[in-house]
């Protein structure tokens, strides 16, 4: 939890309310001196949605798995086309794009991400993005996710929107959404989505036998936390929640992400811009030697300022003009910046301007590039 806070504190920071309380209009990018790791994210995300999921194309296409004869087929060929665009277009209604970048942003920064796709209670399909501290996943034997337990905030009213909308008397939502007192029909209650296979014990234990006839494969189980009450059960024929992660590693069920390999060159590259600025602002107003007793009032360098002395006093500055090498620590900090931006794959698309390119230089930047989709794709 530490190390997701320390990656949004210098990334992301509107992400990070891991450790820390989110105080609504506050400032967030305190720890940011050094925006390359920000804008190395962005371009990152951007890279990913405009590789796997451009809405400029139609990004997602269907076949009939092993049937290359009706694949072939002229008319099967239309009816598959007008499937995918019927598709893409339920995907951009539920503001699909949107959730997918914040998606791509999360899976750079902490290597995870968690989504869910389902049906929104109203017919229409829902897309939302969850943050990686309200979530607890688990993984089957196979290494998939299988099991998640998550946090959402409602108020009274979005409860009975969500749980009871035909205003059911007989439902209980518990005594803090039923008759909340006075002054606290806007405050929101915890509540707990858990999903598990139905084959685990404690859905055979909590679910009638009617829920587990219907074949499906995930129970799920929605609690009151605030209360302790039971406000839905149901069940999924397929995992509700998408849950990406970059790279996994052994005995670890969370993602590891490429800010995860360049945050020391991003603590570095922060602490680096802020003894430069120290160094500059002294040589712009350097600190003066002044003798004991010389000066009658307080020494104003402000412009335009007046100081007045006892007889000839001569200042002389503490940092003598060259004195200070500042072009060395610029050098310095170039360095790591280039290194952050690498770790977030930026040089392989973001092409250098350059009047003139080589056809080796042409080909061996597509072969990059490809060589980065057939990753990218193979990881997600």
């Amino acid at each position: 939890m530490t190390t997701w806070q320390d990656i949004a504190r210098h990334n992301i920071p509107r992400e990070a309310t891991f450790t820390d309380t989110a105080t609504p209009g506050g400032t967030r990018n305190r720890h940011i001196l050094d925006s390359t790791a920000p804008r190395s994210l962005e371009l990152f995300a951007a890279f990913l949605h405009t590789l796997m999921n451009n809405p400029a194309q139609q990004w997602a296409r269907y076949r009939i798995r092993a049937r290359d004869d009706l694949n072939r087929d002229p008319a099967v060929k239309k009816w598959l086309d007008d499937v995918s665009k019927k598709v893409l277009a339920r995907l951009e209604a539920a503001n699909v794009y949107t959730h997918l970048h914040k998606a791509y942003l999360n899976l750079g920064a902490f290597g995870t991400t968690i989504s869910f796709v389902g049906d929104g209670g109203d017919g229409n399909l829902r897309m939302q993005s969850h943050h990686l501290s309200n979530a607890v996943i688990a993984e089957n034997e196979a290494g998939d996710v299988d099991t998640i337990h998550l946090t959402k905030q409602f108020t009274p009213r979005q409860a009975q929107q969500r749980f009871n909308p035909d205003g059911d008397q007989s439902l209980s939502l518990g005594k803090s959404i039923d008759s909340p007192q006075r002054g606290r029909k806007h405050e929101k209650i915890k509540f707990v989505h858990s999903v598990v296979p139905v084959t685990d014990q404690v859905v055979r234990d909590l679910f009638p036998k009617r829920f587990l006839a219907r074949g499906s494969k995930f129970a799920s189980v929605w609690m009151n936390a605030h209360d302790r009450v039971r406000v839905g059960l149901g069940t999924f024929e397929e995992f509700p929640y998408q849950v990406a992660r970059w790279y996994t590693v052994e005995d670890d069920v969370y993602g590891r992400s490429p800010a995860m390999t360049v945050m020391p060159d991003i603590r570095m590259s922060n602490r680096m811009s802020e003894t430069i600025l120290r160094g500059a602002e002294k040589i712009v107003d350097p600190p003066f030697l002044i003798p004991d007793g010389g000066i009658v009032s307080p020494i104003r360098l402000f412009p335009g300022g007046l100081s007045f002395s006892d007889g000839e006093v001569k200042p002389i500055p503490l940092i003598p003009p060259g004195a200070s090498r500042i072009e060395i620590g610029t050098e310095l900090l170039k360095q790591r910046q280039d290194a952050i931006r690498e770790g977030y794959f930026v040089p392989l698309f973001i092409t250098p301007d350059s009047p003139v390119k080589t056809a080796t230089e042409v080909l061996q930047q597509s072969d990059e590039r490809n060589d980065l989709e057939l990753f990218v794709r193979r990881v997600l």
